[in-house]
C-alpha cells in the first residue's frame, strides 16, 4: 500500500489500541494505496479486514503451538484423571480465594466431593483422599489443604503436618499441644484453624477451640519446655510429666449454624461446609427467590426481573463519567454466584448493607447481552428482614426447664413482629402440651439458628 515506516508504525498502533476513528483513516490510505499499486480495491478491503482481526488477539505459530500443546495435556489430565486435577489445581492457586472458589464450584459441578480441612487427615497442600462407602466401592475426594486456610503459613502448617506423621494422628487437643511446636505457631493461626473447622476430629465445638487458643499455646510451650530439659514422664515418655494437668477447655455453648459458617468463611474466603442461605431455603421458596444457577435459564425464557438472594462476597466500586457513584456487587447462593450491577441510587440506599458476608435480597432487572446475563438491581433489603416480614412462625420443643429464661430473653432481644411462636414443652415420658406464645414475634432463621444451641431446647422448626 507504499506506507512508509512511520506510517506503518501509525498504523500498528491505530489496530493495537483498537481507535475506531483512527482505523477508518487508516482503511482509506491502505486501500487508495494498494489500488494504486494494481490490487483490486475489494481484495485491498479484504487485506485490511484480516490484519485488522489478526490485531485483536494474535501472536506467531510456534506461541499458538505450545499454547495448543499444554491445552491437550491440562485437558487430557482433567477428562482422565479429574480428581487429581483439580487438587493440583487448587493447591496452585492456594493463595488466590477467587480461583480457589472457582475450582470448588467446578468441583461440585463434576459431583467430586471437598472434605474439610482437619489436623488429622489434611496434608499442607491439596491432597487426593481414597474412601470406602458402605458397600466396599472406592471414590476419590480432595481433602482441603490446611495452608489454604487464612494466615497459617505453609511453613508451620508442613511442620504440623510432619509432626502428626512421625508420631500418628492427633488423639485430643492435649496431645495435640504436646507434640507441637509452638515456636511455629500462634494464637491467630489456632484461631483461624479452629474456625474453619480444622479441629473438629478433635473437638466438635468451633467456639469452644477457638476461645481456647490462648490456653492450647501455653500447654504447648510448657511440653516444649518439657522436651527441653529431658523430662520424664510417669511412663518414660518425654515431655509427658506425670504432674501435667489434662487441657481443659472452657464449657461453653458452640456458635450458631450461620455463625459458624461466618467465622468459616472469614477463615477460608468463602464457604465450604455449607452455604447460611440454606437456613432460609423455606423463606425463600416464599418470597419467589431465583436460585443463582436458574437464573440464566429464567432470563431466556423471558423473565424481566428477578429476586436472587446471595451472601456478598466481593464489591467494586467506581466514579461514572457524570461524577456519580456506582459498583457492581457479587453474591454467592448454595447454587453459584453472580454479579450485581447497582448504580447511585440503589447504591447510596444500601451501601451499608453490602459488606462482605452480609446476606441480601436483590430485586434485579433483567437483560439477556448474547450469552451473558446483565443484572441491574432496582431494589436491595437484607434477607433477614425480607424473611421476617413473611410473618413465618417457629415451633420450639423444650426439654429441659432451663431453657425458659435464655429462649424469653432470646425473644425479646429480638422483638415484636410478624411470626407466631408455639412451645411445646415435655410434661412428661410421652407426653407434650403446645402453649402458643401471646402477641407476634420477629421470627427469622438466624433466631431459629440461635434457640438451636440453647441447653433443654431439643427442636426448632418453622410452623
Amino acid at each position: 500500500a507504499g506506507y512508509s515506516l512511520g506510517g506503518a508504525d501509525l498504523l500498528r498502533r491505530a489496530m493495537g489500541k483498537k481507535i475506531r476513528s483512527e482505523m477508518q483513516a487508516q482503511r482509506a490510505i491502505f486501500v487508495e494505496g494498494a489500488t494504486g499499486r494494481g490490487i483490486p480495491e475489494d481484495k485491498a478491503g479484504e487485506i485490511f479486514d484480516m490484519m485488522e482481526r489478526f490485531a485483536e488477539y494474535g501472536f506467531n505459530k510456534s506461541h499458538a503451538a505450545a499454547y495448543a500443546l499444554i491445552s491437550y495435556q491440562t485437558a487430557w489430565l482433567k477428562a482422565n484423571y479429574p480428581v487429581a486435577f483439580l487438587a493440583a489445581s487448587m493447591t496452585l492457586d492456594m493463595a488466590n480465594t477467587d480461583k480457589l472458589a472457582s475450582h470448588l464450584a467446578e468441583a461440585a459441578r463434576l459431583g467430586i466431593k471437598v472434605l474439610p480441612p482437619d489436623v488429622n487427615a489434611s496434608d499442607a497442600e491439596f491432597a487426593v483422599e481414597e474412601r470406602e462407602a458402605e458397600d466396599g466401592t472406592k471414590t476419590q475426594a480432595i481433602r482441603f489443604a490446611l495452608a489454604a486456610v487464612k494466615r497459617v503459613g505453609f511453613g508451620a502448617m508442613q511442620d504440623l503436618v510432619k509432626a502428626r506423621k512421625e508420631g500418628g494422628p492427633f488423639k485430643s487437643l492435649s496431645d495435640f499441644a504436646d507434640r507441637v511446636d509452638p515456636k511455629l505457631l500462634n494464637k491467630m493461626q489456632v484461631e483461624n484453624l479452629a474456625r474453619a473447622g480444622a479441629f473438629e476430629s478433635l473437638d466438635p465445638n468451633r467456639a469452644r477451640v477457638t476461645e481456647g487458643a490462648e490456653l492450647i499455646l501455653r500447654r504447648a510451650q510448657a511440653a516444649a519446655g518439657d522436651r527441653g530439659s529431658a523430662q520424664i514422664g510417669l511412663f518414660g515418655a518425654p515431655g509427658a510429666s506425670a504432674d501435667t494437668p489434662p487441657l481443659r477447655l472452657r464449657d461453653m455453648p458452640d456458635w450458631p449454624q450461620l455463625d459458624r459458617l461466618s467465622q468459616e468463611a472469614e477463615a477460608i474466603g468463602f464457604h465450604l461446609s455449607a452455604h447460611p442461605l440454606d437456613a432460609y431455603r423455606e423463606v425463600l421458596r416464599k418470597l419467589n427467590v431465583c436460585p443463582i444457577a436458574k437464573m440464566t435459564e429464567r432470563a431466556q425464557a423471558g423473565a424481566a426481573r428477578l429476586r436472587l438472594a446471595g451472601t456478598v462476597i466481593g464489591t467494586k466500586e467506581r466514579t461514572t463519567k457524570t461524577g456519580s457513584r456506582m459498583a457492581w456487587i457479587r453474591i454467592s447462593d448454595a447454587s453459584g454466584s453472580t454479579e450485581v450491577t447497582c448504580f447511585s441510587e440503589v447504591l447510596g440506599k444500601c451501601r451499608e448493607m453490602l459488606t462482605e458476608g452480609n446476606a441480601v435480597m436483590f430485586s434485579s432487572e433483567v437483560r439477556v447481552d448474547g450469552e451473558a446475563v446483565r443484572l441491574t438491581a432496582m431494589d436491595c433489603e437484607p434477607l433477614e428482614r425480607a424473611a421476617q416480614s413473611i410473618g413465618q412462625g417457629l415451633r420450639i420443643e423444650i426439654a429441659a426447664m432451663e431453657a425458659l429464661d435464655p429462649l424469653r430473653n432470646l425473644l425479646e432481644r429480638e422483638g415484636k413482629g410478624r411470626g407466631e411462636v408455639i412451645i411445646i414443652p415435655r410434661t412428661g415420658p410421652g407426653q407434650e402440651v403446645e402453649l402458643t406464645l401471646p402477641g407476634r414475634w420477629n421470627v427469622s432463621p438466624r433466631l431459629a439458628q440461635a434457640l438451636k444451641v440453647i441447653p433443654g431446647v431439643e427442636a426448632v422448626e418453622a410452623a
